[in-house]
């Protein structure tokens, strides 16, 4: 792509390191997508619209009081007709012309002469084949009526559609089919500020997958996602909306299953490693850091190549360490509209630059305070907007929202979801760190279903570690290695402890101090194995989730049961990852891999002496390991591992018998005796 002149993109922002020049962008690269969305307007020339007014002439002057008083006379007319016409809304015209808010246009009655038209007011809903129009309580409108058309889905793509009060082309949104009839609305009188939308499916509509509810933008002359939700118990697949404008047209739509993205993060402390990224994944090395005066600290990690077998999106964050995060920078350039843009340009000239052969950049701005939510939605639009002018996109990683349990919503904080998700090209959710999160109907699950209504389905990534997790207790859950955690809880405790006799049968476990033992187990809830740390009543004291293949493919089936756009993985180039995983997410990218059962963690027992390895087996961590102590050997130690990381360690030594003083009777039976000899003959 073309960079941008200055100063729009400054070059000395962005530099990296030296590349090749920029390279036509491969077949996976994703479409631009539209530029941000308007609400739709009437075009210009609408059959239904009021005929323009006729130019005005410059009246003759006579220099005399007749023509006032016929102007007078002919004003009084105009204004007795007018008290027998229904209200014009001036004010929404104007609002129209102002805002591009784009509701449906107040109609002349005249010119929708023929037209039928419904009162809708609190009390008084409209309901047609599918579609329930209503206006919430304290709402008010001066006059306001409805027309509702309804079209079958087979009607409305063969182009059938009526020759008036028809407002949107026969056409489909990429990938999608239509889930419900297709309605196109007019409106007459003075609208309320809100309205409620209730679209229903069609008999016989796949809903496993879920449906979006999308409207008629007559500016870009396509569908555009409307954020709706699923009203609670209602087991129909009606798709609820609350809207300030009545919409041209407005349907249901479903999508076929998506093509699967696979996105793997890589911190400033982890290591590289080509051959364990799966086959057509995407790599989002965190890369930048915000400085005060709104460029970017860019470092890009050892090894990563752009341009190279795998997409690279780079990351711009505002933290390294995730328990340390920058928020004061942020808000200082978000809260300050010179920096803000400043700061767009250099975020955007990390992809754009002619130097860098990124395909995009992504943003993951933590911990901002909610005083911040229109700023970071301005920086995100132009940002996004920059970006997809330079066909590059954009991806968004939002923290997880925090559930009101009173007020049974969902709280974003700065985060405006719906609006990130118009301008952005996709948007991962980190989810909360607790495994049983991820049980069914729990809050992973309830998450999803209100963020698929924020968000279309296709753009959204679910982002999830590649570590097991401990649960330390009081909700905090950290990703973690096993095996630095089992060396924190146990040590190999021997039976007999220091010594033991040649051939003495000898028993080594793990073990904590002051009787706490471990437990292992599996939830087949969340298909994922766990070990509990108990103390000597059973009393449980911490944790550990294990994060393996099947845990793993486990969470990744929910995405794809709720046609979500991908994952996006992080912490797999950490010590401590379980075997598989790389496998599985390369299946889940084709959609292809059995179902796999949650395996239990292997400790690696091995008894040496010295360099010499004498015997080895594997248990699972709760298990006990038994030995014959060697007899040929002074002293040996017993070492337990799991996947590399040392648990503990144990020197047992070895009591030799001592040797039996031989008798003389065994002397005499030992000794041979001499024969004479022989002289010759």
């Amino acid at each position: 792509m073309n960079t941008p002149p200055d100063p729009i993109l400054p070059r000395h922002d962005a530099r990296l390191i030296p590349r090749p020049p920029r390279r036509p962008r491969d077949s996976q690269s994703p479409a631009p997508i539209a530029p941000p969305p308007v609400r739709p307007q009437f075009p210009a020339g609408d059959p239904d619209d009021p005929p323009a007014p006729p130019p005005r002439r410059r009246a003759p002057r006579f220099g005399c009081g007749l023509p006032a008083l016929a102007v007078g006379a002919i004003t009084l007319s105009l204004v007795l007709v007018a008290l027998f016409l229904p209200p014009l809304a001036l004010h929404e015209v104007i609002r129209e012309a102002l805002t591009d808010a784009g509701p449906s246009p107040t109609r002349d009655p005249l010119a929708a002469r023929g037209l039928v038209f419904e009162p809708l007011a609190p009390d008084s809903p409209v309901e047609a084949s599918g579609l329930a129009l209503s206006v919430p309580p304290g709402e008010t409108g001066r006059g306001y009526r409805v027309r509702v058309a309804a079209l079958e889905p087979a009607d409305y793509l063969a182009g059938d559609v009526p020759e008036t009060g028809w407002n949107c082309a026969p056409d489909l949104p990429a990938g999608h089919a239509l889930a419900s009839r297709v309605y196109s609305l007019l409106q007459e009188g003075a609208p309320p500020a809100r309205l409620s939308l209730r679209l229903v499916p069609v008999e016989g509509a796949a809903l496993e997958r879920g449906l979006e509810l999308r409207v008629w933008n007559a500016t870009h002359a396509a569908w555009e996602f409307v954020p709706g939700q699923v009203p609670a118990g209602d087991g129909s697949g009606a798709v609820l909306v609350e809207m300030s404008y009545l919409p041209r047209c407005v349907a249901l739509f479903r999508e076929p299953p998506s093509a699967r993205i696979v996105g793997v993060t890589l911190a400033p402390s982890e290591t590289f490693d080509p051959a364990r990224l799966p086959e057509g994944a995407r790599l989002y090395p965190a890369t930048a850091r915000p400085l005060p005066d709104g460029r970017l600290h860019a470092v890009l990690p050892a090894g990563v190549e752009p341009g190279g077998a795998y997409r690279v999106i780079p990351v711009v964050q505002n933290f390294e360490d995730p328990a340390v995060i920058d928020v004061a920078t942020v808000r200082a350039l978000l809260a300050d509209p010179a920096l803000r843009q400043q700061h767009v340009r250099a975020v955007a000239a990390l992809a754009l630059h002619e130097e860098n052969t990124f395909s995009g950049v992504a943003l993951d701005y933590r911990g901002l305070p909610g005083e911040l939510r229109p700023a970071l939605t301005a920086f995100v639009r132009d940002l996004a907007a920059l970006l997809h002018a330079g066909d590059a996109t954009l991806t968004v990683i939002l923290p997880a929202p925090v559930y009101d349990a009173p007020g049974r919503r969902w709280l974003t904080g700065a985060y405006d979801w719906g609006a990130i998700g118009q301008a952005a090209d996709q948007v991962a959710i980190a989810l909360p760190a607790d495994p049983e999160a991820w049980e069914p109907g729990g809050v992973v699950e309830d998450l999803i279903a209100w963020a698929t209504g924020q968000i279309s389905r296709s753009d959204l990534l679910l982002e999830v570690s590649a570590l097991s997790i401990e649960d330390q207790g009081e909700g905090l859950f950290v990703p973690v290695s096993p095996g630095e955690v089992l060396a924190r809880w146990s040590t190999v405790r021997l039976e007999p402890a220091g010594q033991a006799g040649a051939g003495q049968p000898v028993i080594a476990q793990l073990a904590g101090a002051g009787g706490v033992t471990l437990r292992s187990g599996v939830d087949e809830a969340i298909v994922t194995a766990y070990l509990a740390l108990e103390d000597a009543g059973g009393n449980e004291l911490r944790r550990l989730w294990l994060t393996d293949a099947a845990a793993l493919q486990a969470r990744l089936a929910l995405a794809v049961r709720a046609n979500l756009g991908g994952v996006l993985v992080r912490d797999l180039w950490r010590t401590g990852t379980l075997p598989g995983l790389a496998e599985v997410l390369a299946a889940y990218r084709v959609g292809a891999g059995a179902a796999l059962d949650a395996s239990d963690l292997v400790v690696m027992w091995t008894v040496r002496a010295g360099d010499t390895v004498i015997e080895q087996s594997a248990t699972s961590p709760g298990a006990l390991f038994r030995f014959e102590a060697p007899g040929h050997y002074p002293a040996v130690s017993v070492e337990a591992r799991l996947d590399g990381a040392v648990l503990g360690r144990a020197e047992l030594t070895i009591a030799q018998p001592e040797p039996t003083p031989a008798s003389p009777d065994d002397a005499a039976a030992t000794t041979p005796t001499p024969e004479p000899d022989t002289p010759d003959s």
